[in-house]
């Protein structure tokens, strides 16, 4: 989708959200935060593996997302505890991969209230920005892809070079914030501060993907994603379902050459 000079605020006042249930009725038990001192994992399916931010949490397997993605096999459900992660999420495994978000047992957004980029519990995020030379895919702060060569996106109408590969065959994201903040901004404001910038300012620094979900089948539930410029990109067989979910960006924020329900 092609969008011409306009700020992000005046998207956010445009745009069309319908009121979300919340939590998956499948997960609710799992996801909703627990009392201090209990276990997060109660109400989980077996063999869930926690993350958190916490380098004091007893209850974590790992502080990392990433970390705990790349030593797992098979199916595999990771549940994630409150906070802010700054790092990149690149998923290369076949086997299918549900993240779930640490969550409060109600709506995250209700319909006299606008979508925030930080509703949820849970933010995942990075700064990377496209410089030239490099291909939009480097961006990306969520990577679902077979490999490097099948994440690429090249340029043109008709992008990369078609690979014969096939990555993910079902993630999961339930009720997590992704964002690119690599914005334009004075000095090292906090985040809050820098989302004001997004809704008032008129330009990004270049593009700055939040997916890129190639050769691979994604759902999104509960989500938001926030960037200015290529926010969303569904690549070559890459089939995205996105629902409760709302994506924020400024131009050419829904792209690619796959198949998203939107």
């Amino acid at each position: 989708m092609l969008l011409g000079p306009v700020s992000l605020a005046a998207l956010l006042h445009a745009a069309c959200f319908v009121s979300v249930a919340g939590l998956s009725p499948e997960f609710i038990a799992c996801q909703v935060k627990k009392p201090a001192g209990q276990s997060p994992l109660l109400g989980c399916p077996q063999g869930t593996i926690f993350v958190s931010n916490n380098m004091t949490d007893s209850f974590a397997h790992f502080n990392s997302i990433q970390d705990a993605i790349v030593p797992v096999s098979g199916s595999a459900t990771i549940l994630i505890g409150e906070g802010e992660y700054h790092e990149t999420i690149n998923v290369t495994r076949s086997a299918p991969l549900t993240l779930l978000a640490t969550s409060v047992d109600k709506p995250k957004y209700p319909l006299d209230t606008l979508p925030s980029p930080m509703s949820n519990l849970v933010q995942i995020f990075d700064t990377n920005f496209v410089e030239p030379g490099m291909d939009d895919a480097t961006s990306a702060v969520l990577i679902v892809a077979p490999s490097f060569n099948g994440s690429l996106i090249g340029a043109g109408p008709t992008g990369a070079p078609l690979q014969p590969l096939v990555g993910n065959s079902d993630f999961r994201a339930y009720n997590i914030d992704w964002s690119n903040r690599a914005v334009r901004a004075v000095g090292f404001e906090p985040f809050n501060q820098i989302l004001m910038y997004m809704l008032q300012a008129n330009f990004a620094i270049s593009q700055a993907l939040v997916t890129d979900i190639s050769y691979a089948n994604a759902s999104f539930y509960g989500c938001s994603f926030a960037s200015f410029q290529d926010t969303w990109y569904t690549g070559r067989n890459g089939s995205t379902y996105v629902v409760d979910s709302v994506i924020f960006g400024q131009t050419d924020y829904l792209f690619g050459f796959g198949t998203a329900f939107v």
